[in-house]
């Protein structure tokens, strides 16, 4: 993959993605995300109730039912040398595959019909990791780091 590349470049990096979720096909993809949000809702109901408010936890159990959640796209990388910044890497992420990582998410329109990004004050996150021997690998925070106190996972500590 370009990842082995310490020189890639960003849309490089892009492209190479956009094969990718083609080549899964978008079904299977679907499907991933599915069940990763219903095991993310399963944790949510056990593990969220104590460290949120009460108000706080029944607008996000709300919001669940709803399908109306606040998310942000997250990510970590192994290559320190890499030619473009991280930011830019979530950004592009976001603007040219945006809607199929989050299909709930509907671009800069309205929020009245689905996801919107809050970065913030965020339910889901979808955390990218790029390594260094040229994966890369998706998953979702089933604990976002603000229960941790902290403000990124930049200091090291990966919430499961």
């Amino acid at each position: 993959t370009i990842l082995n590349d310490p020189k890639h470049s960003l849309s490089d990096l892009i492209k190479e993605f956009k094969e990718w979720l083609s080549k899964i096909g978008k079904d299977a993809y679907l499907s991933n995300l599915d069940r990763s949000l219903d095991l993310w809702k399963a944790y949510v109901g056990a593990s969220w109730k104590g460290m949120l408010t009460e108000d706080q936890y029944d607008s996000l159990q709300h919001r669940i039912r709803e399908n109306k959640l606040r998310f942000r796209l997250s990510g970590m990388r192994d290559q320190a040398d890499a030619t473009y910044p991280r930011h830019d890497f979530l950004t592009e992420m976001m603007e040219e595959v945006g809607e199929t990582l989050f299909p709930s998410y509907h671009g800069s329109g309205s929020s009245e019909h689905g996801w919107t990004v809050n970065l913030k004050h965020f339910d889901v996150e979808l955390v990218i990791v790029c390594l260094a021997n040229g994966f890369m690998a998706m998953g979702i925070s089933l604990m976002p780091y603000a229960f941790y106190d902290a403000k990124s996972f930049s200091k090291g500590l990966v919430p499961p």
